[in-house]
């Protein structure tokens, strides 16, 4: 269980708070979106999670576990992180990008054992890429590098996935398929999965919990059918937003 108490984060104490007084338990085993419009702060609030940010106020425990007074490689086993961009200039493999998920294992300096890379390589036939195992990273498709960082992921073999806008850049096939394996690892591997996005069509097929934030707070958190409502979008987004038909089918409404 991840439990966050009175969290605030400030990147300059003289401008509002990017995270305003956020408390939320989120349950082990499910995955929980963090649904709001961009510049509302759910990177910041995933960055907090990830024990990136040291906040100003509050705290954060995973299995009763302070975030706070856990080292960096502690937090690593604890908790991985994936970014919604990664860029790289030195050309690395597939396989070298998704061992670097293991470093948190490793001993300062010490190579890869035989056990990593076996790992590494079972994470990326899961993700379905194995063949792309000694392709160049740089050279890869959007929807491919986000695959290999859902590996990498993976193979850090953390018990809680934090992953930021893991469809962003991607056409609607392909986010479908990155979401529906995220499901299928949340099942295979008993982890805990919170995911940003901007969609809420996406978030009401694949959450288990929504976060609806805006403006660094959070202007509600619950199972699907609580959160995505007509009302509560409309507000979220500041626009008329209609929640009509099964599956939550969404249809924006503009004001003319």
């Amino acid at each position: 269980m991840i439990k966050v108490s009175q969290l605030s984060f400030y990147y300059n104490e003289s401008e509002a708070p990017s995270i305003n007084n956020v408390s939320m338990t989120i349950t082990k085993g499910t995955v929980t979106t963090i649904l709001g419009p961009n510049g509302s702060g759910k990177t910041t609030l995933l960055k907090c999670l990830a024990g990136f940010y040291k906040t100003q106020t509050g705290e954060i425990s995973i299995d009763g576990r302070n975030l706070t007074t856990l080292s960096s490689v502690q937090r690593s086993r604890l908790v991985s992180y994936m970014p919604q961009n990664h860029h790289t200039v030195f050309p690395y493999r597939v396989i070298d990008i998704v061992l670097m998920g293991r470093s948190c294992h490793l001993s300062p300096f010490a190579a890869p054992r035989k056990k990593d890379f076996d790992l590494a390589l079972a994470a990326l036939e899961t993700v379905g890429i194995g063949k792309l195992s000694q392709r160049i990273y740089t050279k890869l498709s959007g929807g491919e590098k986000q695959l290999v960082l859902i590996a990498r992921s993976l193979a850090q073999q953390s018990p809680v996935m934090l992953m930021d806008e893991p469809i962003s850049h991607l056409d609607y096939k392909n986010q479908i398929t990155v979401l529906r394996l995220i499901r299928s690892i949340l099942s295979a591997h008993e982890l805990t999965i919170i995911i940003t996005l901007h969609d809420p069509n996406m978030a009401a097929s694949f959450s288990d919990e929504i976060v609806l934030f805006k403006q660094g707070k959070i202007l509600k958190k619950g199972k699907v059918d609580e959160t995505i409502t007509s009302e509560l979008l409309s507000q979220l987004y500041d626009i008329a937003v209609s929640v009509t038909g099964e599956g939550y089918k969404l249809i924006y409404c503009p004001e003319v």
